[in-house]
């Protein structure tokens, strides 16, 4: 179950090791993250320089994460890591800080510079939990889009209340005709 382009996991492997390590009562940390900016490139320079781009990332996440730990493309633009046994706040900002900065490295392509960020969304499973994939997911989620709402290239934490911060956000968003979420992707 791996993505053809990057070779990395792909969505149905990760919603397996999901379930996997919830049923087994096990402690660790989601992080989605979505590109900022990646539709720029895609529009700019094409989309042999957009897979160039994704496979460069894969590259950077999976040099960033422990050999315990699983990387997979979910979709696009879209990457989820799974991190075993790392559910301290401190220790996934400061991972999600290196993230962010490796992904503003410029990525070179034929002779130009593809320029991206990331904002990331993080879930945290404590040991024993009673959390379900679906809820994991859904806390990830709303993580990545506070982190999209508060200006990209960021990285925020589901906590209580998140949800109708991102709730406001995009209402507001609606009101004014688009999302800042998702311009520029």
């Amino acid at each position: 179950m791996t993505d053809d382009l990057t070779g990395l996991s792909n969505r149905r492997a990760i919603d397996t090791a999901l379930t996997d390590a919830i049923s087994r009562g096990s402690e660790f940390a989601l992080m989605q993250i979505d590109l900022d900016y990646f539709k720029a490139v895609n529009d700019t320079l094409g989309h042999a320089a957009g897979d160039e781009v994704l496979k460069v990332v894969a590259n950077h996440l999976t040099t960033e994460i422990r050999a315990s730990d699983r990387v997979a493309r979910i979709g696009g633009d879209e990457f989820m890591v799974m991190l075993s046994r790392l559910t301290n706040h401190h220790n996934l900002m400061r991972l999600s800080e290196r993230i962010i900065k490796r992904l503003e490295e410029p990525i070179p392509f034929e002779g130009e510079e593809c320029r991206i960020s990331g904002s990331i969304g993080i879930s945290v499973a404590e040991r024993e939990s009673k959390s379900t994939p679906e809820q994991l997911m859904r806390e990830v989620d709303t993580a990545l889009y506070a982190s999209k709402y508060g200006g990209r290239g960021e990285a925020t934490s589901f906590r209580k209340g998140l949800e109708q911060f991102v709730e406001s956000h995009a209402q507001e968003a609606v009101q004014r005709g688009s999302t800042s979420a998702e311009a520029g992707r």
